[in-house]
């Protein structure tokens, strides 16, 4: 029984965790130059602060409590190459977190966050299809 409720807090928190980052992405993509950046960078300061960060550390906590209770995981190939696709998805995070900071001291850059996005959702499916396919 432990095992199916840490299933569904770590599910849960990690798709709150990756849905709010692929929604801050798509807000920065969408800003315009001369907007009310220090205003919308608020939100996003806020929505970083008190939704993908505590949802990313909630999802780590419990993929380590996986890990700890069923350590035969780390025997399998897929393990590792998740675990690779998941230091994509936290160098992302990190980025994420810069450009908020840097979005509020700042005008609005041209950066387009497009690539960030796709490169995330990519990683995010990758991960989705290790765990269900488990195919080495």
């Amino acid at each position: 029984m432990f095992y199916l409720y840490t299933k569904v807090i770590h599910l849960s928190f990690v798709a709150l965790w990756i849905g709010s980052m692929a929604l801050i992405f798509f807000q920065l993509n969408n800003m315009k130059k001369g907007a009310d950046n220090i205003q919308v960078a608020g939100i996003l300061h806020n929505s970083y602060k008190y939704v993908s960060l505590p949802s990313f550390v909630f999802s780590l906590v419990s993929g380590i409590v996986f890990i700890i209770d069923d350590t035969n995981v780390m025997k399998s190939g897929w393990f590792y190459t998740k675990m690779f696709v998941l230091i994509i998805l936290i160098i992302c995070f990190i980025w994420q977190w810069h450009k908020i900071k840097e979005l509020s001291l700042t005008d609005m850059d041209s950066t387009n966050y497009t690539i960030a996005l796709i490169l995330m959702l990519t990683a995010t499916l990758s991960i989705m299809t290790l765990v269900i396919l488990k195919p080495f």
